[in-house]
Formats: structure tokens, sequence, C-alpha cells
């Protein structure tokens, strides 16, 4: 039986900020930015939610 992996927004935003820091950030930095930032994620924001983790993570680094 396979298991899957749980859906986290950590998670995703962990694998964003990984792949747009173009290994600037390492695994635990990532984890801890992702960490932190997800609490500020408003999943009920139209906007936010339009624009995607991705765009998220990209400004998350751009601040960097």
């Amino acid at each position: 039986m396979v298991q899957q992996k749980k859906y986290t927004i950590e998670g995703e935003l962990t694998k964003a900020l990984l792949r747009f820091s173009f290994g600037k950030l390492t695994v635990d930095e990532a984890k801890k930015k992702a960490e932190v930032a997800a609490k500020n994620w408003d999943s009920s924001n139209e906007a936010l939610a339009h624009k995607g983790l991705n765009w998220y993570a990209k400004q998350l680094i751009a601040k960097m």
C-alpha cells in the first residue's frame, strides 16, 4: 500500500522556496521560512488565492 503525503501549505511553500531560491536556501532554511510564512497566508483572501503559493514564495525570496 502506497502512503500518500499530506498536503500542507508549509510543505508546498517549502518546495516553492527551494525551487525559486535557486540553491540560496537550504532545506532547513526553507522549512523555517515556510513555517513562519504559512501563518500569514490567508487562503480566504481571493487575491492571494488567485496569485497562489508560487507567487507568495517569490515575494518572500525577493524580500530576503
